[in-house]
């Protein structure tokens, strides 16, 4: 088995997924005080990859469609989208600060488009 050097992975990721769409946002975290917090949010089919900013040491977090339990805009605030993914044990609420109201709206749309086509596949 090889090792990769995360940077040359997230290289890979991020090539591989150049026909995807992206979206760059900030990760809003209650008790993160660390700059590091930008993602990239790729589309790629089955999975939403949030994969780390141009300067993050962040992993990469690949999370299914089919485990994503709800995805909405912030009712406060128009660019803050709120996603509720399925973990094993309990599920886990991301909070996302798109560049603007529109695209968060993209966003969320986008993420409930495939969610929608994973649960009609599973029929």
């Amino acid at each position: 088995s090889q090792m990769f050097h995360p940077l040359a992975q997230k290289q890979d990721l991020m090539s591989s997924t150049s026909n995807y769409k992206k979206y760059t946002v900030i990760r809003k975290q209650l008790t993160s005080f660390r700059q590091d917090n930008q993602r990239v949010l790729a589309f790629d089919g089955d999975f939403l990859h949030i994969m780390p900013g141009e300067h993050s040491s962040a992993k990469t977090t690949s999370v299914a469609f089919a485990d994503v339990l709800r995805c909405k805009v912030s009712s406060k605030h128009a660019k803050i989208i709120r996603l509720v993914v399925r973990r094993p044990n309990e599920s886990k609420q991301y909070d996302f600060e798109a560049k603007s109201a529109d695209e968060a709206q993209e966003i969320v749309d986008e993420v409930r488009k495939e969610m929608k086509l994973g649960r009609d596949m599973m029929v």
